[in-house]
């Protein structure tokens, strides 16, 4: 997932398409932690494939913004899984 250091959420893409595994390292949180979020329907996603979780962009932005408001977003990205937008 495309971001820079210091988590800038216009870095991210809103109409892109980005994994479980992406968007709970961009978080913070565990990926397991995040598909129990979208099975309780807390955080929008869908399967384009039938298979794998995607979550757009949108949807992240508005995770991070929540998270920095509350004050729980971590202070420093994890340096794994830099991947790319998926398509």
């Amino acid at each position: 997932m495309a971001r820079s250091k210091d988590r800038n959420i216009e870095s991210l893409d809103p109409n892109g398409a980005y994994s479980v595994r992406q968007v709970a390292n961009y978080v913070g949180w565990h990926p397991d932690h995040l598909r129990q979020l979208i099975r309780e329907g807390r955080v929008k996603a869908y399967r384009p494939n039938g298979y794998e979780w995607r979550i757009k962009g949108s949807e992240v932005a508005r995770i991070s913004q929540r998270l920095e408001h509350e004050g729980r977003l971590p202070s420093a990205p994890s340096p794994v899984d830099q991947g790319q937008v998926l398509e």
